[in-house]
């Protein structure tokens, strides 16, 4: 959907109207249009300017209540959760993923369940669990086209789902420890899985058979994204993230800030594959503080740092059109001009202190 922002003090009718390039700081998906009136001397005189953009909203989850953001005002615009007879019982969100054509989103909560929410209704249509009681599901993928799922659990296992009847038609076992990371070929039919007991694993999607397993050590993992055309996979763990060849299962390179330190953390990451380019987050305990780096992908070159949130961060999203980072954590939402380093202010209904917010997705 379109949004039409300007203002006009047209007069007459006799106007000509022309597209004249993308908006400077929107991108390349927004369109300016101009208004022209012809005066007596026959020449265009600009009476109006209006900006046509694409609506940019952002998912996040604040404990069970999911919160629809506008990126452009910064807004919240709609906050949900399940419906039940004592709210302050409602199971945290750990991840989610959104299917921004169908207005769809699946939910993994600390209850073990999965959750299929209507985000013009703002409700929960569906509910269902096969994960061990009370073990928090940490990631999902899904395939919205064939309807189907995966996730990941503290129960050391990964489930695939039939989103359409709500039934697990396979589970992936191997890991021994919390399996923190999925990342999802569904072309061919590939997964990759990261532990908290340090193993890689790539599998078989269809057969559940694993290919191989990589042993990392102190790389307990928390998240992996794959470039499953390229045969590569970033991944973040331990005190840095590690980028992976698929083919031969080989480390080929790290990225970590200066120097080796106990307590350094970095569990999430934001990837741009297209410009081989990626953001990290290393989080201080001793000083409660984050910073976030961006490095190029081929030479672990850092190309900019700054210092980001306070309080431990769950996730990172980033708008590389408009270079907005978004940041969701112990100590709420934070937005991030990339270029510049600094903070951005939230508006209505997303407060820096607002309680800790675990998941954030951005429309791409």
């Amino acid at each position: 959907m379109l949004s039409l922002q300007g203002r006009s003090d047209a007069s007459s009718a006799e106007l000509s109207a022309f597209v004249s390039g993308t908006h400077p700081r929107l991108g390349r998906d927004s369109l300016v249009l101009r208004l022209a009136r012809r005066s007596g001397d026959d020449v265009l005189r600009l009476i109006a300017s209006y900006v046509l953009c694409p609506e940019r909203p952002a998912l996040t989850s604040q404990g069970g209540t999911l919160k629809l953001i506008d990126m452009d005002s910064r807004k919240c615009t709609r906050s949900f959760m399940e419906k039940t007879d004592s709210p302050s019982e409602v199971s945290a969100i750990n991840t989610v993923a959104v299917d921004w054509k169908r207005k769809q989103a699946l939910t993994g909560s600390d209850d073990g369940c999965l959750r299929i929410w209507d985000m013009d209704l703002g409700v929960c249509i569906r509910s269902f669990a096969g994960h061990a009681a009370g073990s928090a599901i940490q990631r999902v993928d899904v395939d919205w086209e064939g309807r189907c799922a995966l996730s990941c659990s503290v129960d050391c296992t990964i489930k695939a789902w039939d989103l359409d009847t709500g039934l697990c038609t396979q589970t992936f076992t191997g890991h021994t420890m919390a399996v923190h990371a999925i990342s999802v070929d569904w072309k061919h039919r590939r997964l990759l899985s990261g532990s908290q007991d340090c193993q890689l694993k790539l599998w078989e999607l269809d057969s559940g058979a694993c290919v191989w397993s990589i042993d990392a050590p102190e790389h307990k993992f928390h998240e992996i994204v794959a470039d499953w055309e390229r045969g590569q996979a970033l991944s973040a763990g331990g005190d840095c993230v590690k980028l992976w060849d698929l083919m031969t299962g080989m480390e080929v390179r790290r990225f970590a800030g200066e120097g080796k330190t106990s307590i350094a953390q970095t569990r999430s990451f934001a990837v741009n594959w297209a410009q081989r380019v990626v953001l990290t987050d290393s989080y201080d305990s001793a000083c409660n503080l984050n910073t976030m780096r961006l490095w190029e992908i081929d030479t672990s070159r850092c190309i900019t740092s700054f210092m980001g949130p306070f309080g431990f961060v769950w996730s990172v999203a980033v708008d590389w059109e408009s270079k907005e980072v978004l940041t969701s954590g112990d100590e709420g939402l934070n937005l991030w001009d990339l270029d510049r380093g600094s903070g951005i202010e939230l508006g209505e209904g997303l407060a820096t202190k607002g309680g800790a917010h675990r998941a954030v997705v951005l429309s791409q």
